[in-house]
This record gives structure tokens, C-alpha cells and sequence, in this order.
């Protein structure tokens, strides 16, 4: 797993941030299949912001393919989550 997040996070470019120091943080769900394609892309919780929230599927979308499952892994998919965050939350 830690290859596919390293692919994702090569390909996310986040927009520009405001200079109030807002966080922001969206959860993207998607279908991630045992051949390396991803399918079913989606925002699973909004950052209140629809230029980021798209960053964050186009990430997981932009590679056309992944690596396949490994022989050890029998599932035919994996359902995932992945969290994309700028700023710093305060307190």
C-alpha cells in the first residue's frame, strides 16, 4: 500500500492555499482492483472546497494504472480511503 500512496501523493497538486491559514482536508474513496486499475472515484467527506477536494481525485485518477496485488493478497478489490490535508490544525 505504502507504493500506491507514494504514486497518489507524486500526482497531487493542491491548489494555492489563502493566506488565512485555513486547513483543509477532504477524504477520497475509490475501488482499487487486484490487476492495478482504480475505479468508482469519489469524495467520501469534503473539505468545503471544490478545488481541493478535485485535486485530491485527480491524484487517484491521473495514474492509468497501478501496480497489481501481490500473489498473498486473494481479495479481488480493495475498497480505500486516503486523506489529503494542507495546513495545520490549531490547537
Amino acid at each position: 500500500w505504502a507504493r500506491i500512496e507514494s504514486i497518489i501523493k507524486s500526482h497531487w497538486e493542491p491548489p494555492p492555499i489563502d493566506v488565512t491559514g485555513q486547513t483543509y482536508s477532504a477524504v477520497v474513496k475509490f475501488r482499487f482492483y487486484r490487476n492495478g486499475t482504480v475505479k468508482d472515484v469519489g469524495i467520501q467527506q469534503t473539505s468545503g472546497n471544490g478545488y481541493f477536494d478535485m485535486a485530491g481525485q485527480r491524484a487517484v485518477l491521473k495514474p492509468r494504472q497501478f501496480p497489481p496485488f501481490p500473489a498473498e493478497m486473494t481479495d479481488a478489490y480493495q475498497d480505500v480511503e486516503m486523506v489529503f490535508r494542507v495546513g495545520e490544525a490549531a490547537g
